[in-house]
């Protein structure tokens, strides 16, 4: 006698991710963004680090917080999420969330949804 095993049914789930910025405390600044994988949503936030620094090294030196050194670690942190280094981003950003905070104030982030 033979056993027969019956079909399952096996359901995929698909994640989501999405990335922005936003000051702590309040509600996100950036329009809402929903990715399909993390390479899209690690470049859309790379590009928006880039953006925020170019426009903090445009700014007024005596106006605001400013430096080069300001400057500079927002386009490492572009770098950081656009290049994964030693895989930080991509590691939490499987697990749940990925964020810093830069100089000009703002949380950047990468969450799965």
């Amino acid at each position: 006698m033979t056993a027969s095993i019956a079909p399952r049914t096996v359901s995929l789930v698909k994640v989501y991710f999405t990335a922005g910025w936003n000051m702590p405390g309040c509600l996100p600044e950036s329009d809402p963004t929903i990715f399909t994988n993390l390479d899209d949503a690690r470049a859309y936030l790379a590009d928006e680090l880039d953006r925020a620094a170019g426009e903090l090294a445009e700014s007024d030196t005596d106006e605001c917080y400013s430096s080069w050194d300001d400057v500079a670690s927002m386009e490492g942190s572009a770098e950081i999420v656009r290049n994964d280094r030693d895989g930080d981003v991509t590691w939490s950003a499987m697990r749940g969330g990925w964020s810093t905070i830069e100089p000009d104030g703002y949380a950047y982030y990468i969450e799965r949804i």
